[in-house]
């Protein structure tokens, strides 16, 4: 029995080596998670703004804009489980936090990152930020979150090409959404609204999604107000082709969700600018992301509004 287990170990042996080798080499390439971490953890204790949300926080709210000390800890297609899962990991080391800025969106509660097309994106919350994920062993390795051949890529594209993927600047907001390079504002919709909108809201897999999410924020909320955090919900501006055509039924849900947070929480305030008038098309990059110029626009925006509703800070 020794031997067959021997021989067994030693067949698996350059398959354990080749597989140790890869994970090595793909955890070492940088990243946007390794990077933000980093520069997270340098600046915590001095940031009085963290910015949390999806890719209409990360693209559309430059912190270098806002006048207090700021930091977007956003990323494409982050859910609010893990907003929520990241300000409780770093609450304690954010001494002098006082505001939290939070992007809500028409699919903020129906969003799941594990039943995602994105979800190779999960294992990056696991590997880079110790969060727990229990849906899926693969979220704690590199190799097998993704395809082999996107892994090879990834390798070849960095220790040979010498190619960055890092997409952000020290500040963590996302820089590659700049006006010179203006998608379609009639397709761009198209697709986003497809992605986007639920096909069943009333579904039991749909309202379980809704509850799941709808306790994230909450339980995000109601630890920011411990400790004496403000809350600041933002519905970001999109295209007219974009918000003209998302279905009602799920939009309403989403403003009721909010209003009914905004009647029981104080620490909480809203800003939907959806439909600003103050956004042209030339401050989109596509229909529901702005570009540099336009997340300019916005951040100012979201300054003065923070000088106007806490005055003390």
């Amino acid at each position: 029995m020794n031997r067959f287990l021997i021989k067994i170990f030693l067949l698996l042996l350059p398959l354990l080596l080749v597989f140790t080798v890869a994970e090595y080499g793909l955890r070492n390439i940088p990243n946007d998670y390794q990077f933000k971490k980093k520069q997270l953890e340098q600046a915590a204790p001095s940031i009085k703004i963290l910015i949390l949300g999806s890719s209409h926080s990360y693209f559309n709210i430059s912190p270098q804009f806002l006048k207090d000390k700021a930091f977007n800890l956003g990323y494409s297609s982050q859910p609010l489980k893990y907003d929520n899962a990241l300000y409780q990991h770093y609450s304690s080391k954010l001494s002098t936090l006082h505001t939290l800025v939070l992007s809500i969106s028409y699919n903020s509660f129906y969003w799941n990152l594990e039943d995602a097309i994105e979800q190779w994106r999960a294992k990056n919350y696991v590997i880079y930020y110790d969060l727990k994920n229990e849906s899926s062993f693969k979220n704690y390795f590199e190799i097998t979150s993704n395809k082999g051949s996107f892994n090879y890529h990834r390798l070849v594209n960095y220790y040979l090409k010498h190619q960055s993927v890092i997409t952000c600047d020290s500040l963590g907001w996302g820089t590659p959404y700049t006006s010179s390079k203006q998608k379609d504002l009639s397709k761009s919709a198209e697709l986003a609204i497809k992605r986007h909108t639920q096909k069943e809201i009333n579904s039991p897999k749909s309202k379980e999604c809704f509850h799941q999410n709808l306790t994230a924020l909450k339980q995000l909320i109601n630890s920011a107000a411990l400790h004496r955090v403000n809350v600041l919900l933002i519905t970001t501006p999109t295209y007219y082709t974009y918000s003209k055509k998302l279905n009602q039924a799920q939009l309403q849900q989403m403003t009721t969700s909010i209003e009914q947070l905004l009647a029981t929480s104080p620490n909480v305030a809203y800003l939907n600018m959806m439909n600003d008038h103050r956004f042209l098309k030339t401050d989109f990059y596509d229909a529901d992301h702005l570009n540099d110029i336009g997340a300019k626009k916005l951040t100012l925006i979201i300054d003065s509004f923070l000088k106007t509703q806490y005055p003390q800070h």
